[in-house]
């Protein structure tokens, strides 16, 4: 392991108070991944259904799950843009002093990419956990006079 990867091991497991912002970084990826997963699954359970159903409503549940997920996408870009931007201010400090101490500029850009990639792939995990547990409370939605298979909302 190199110097730079155990420093910023050592200086990531040694937070104190930015751990809420680390947190709440998670939990934006979180809430991101989870709404995303949600929304691709309504979209393609509504397409599955139009493509075997001669009903014309089928059709127009698409274009209104279609609608639904280009409105929600702006909002799911903001909101990972501000978990990637979270921490950016407290970890410029840390890594500012890492610099004057003498740290070179690839190994501080390796730890900014190493905190940021830690808390993306965290936060995508548990959105994918979270999309796991809360779908059979989505799949008892109903549209179109009955409810969703898990199989139909399934990503």
């Amino acid at each position: 392991m190199s110097a730079a990867l155990r420093l910023w091991w050592s200086l990531a497991r040694r937070q104190g108070p930015d751990r809420l912002t680390t947190g709440l970084a998670v939990v934006a990826f979180s809430a991101v991944t989870w709404a995303l997963l949600t929304t691709l699954g309504g979209v393609r359970a509504f397409v599955d259904r139009a493509a075997g159903s001669a009903d014309d409503d089928a059709d127009f549940y698409v274009v209104l799950a279609m609608t639904a997920a280009a409105l929600i996408l702006v909002p799911l870009v903001t909101l990972g843009g501000a978990a990637a931007r979270l921490a950016v201010a407290r970890r410029n400090a840390r890594l500012a002093a890492l610099r004057l101490a003498g740290a070179t500029t690839g190994q501080v850009t390796g730890m900014a990419l190493a905190d940021a990639l830690v808390q993306a792939v965290a936060g995508a995990l548990a959105g994918a956990a979270l999309y796991g547990a809360t779908l059979p409370l989505v799949a008892l939605l109903q549209f179109q006079g009955r409810a969703f298979a898990v199989g139909e909302l399934w990503v």
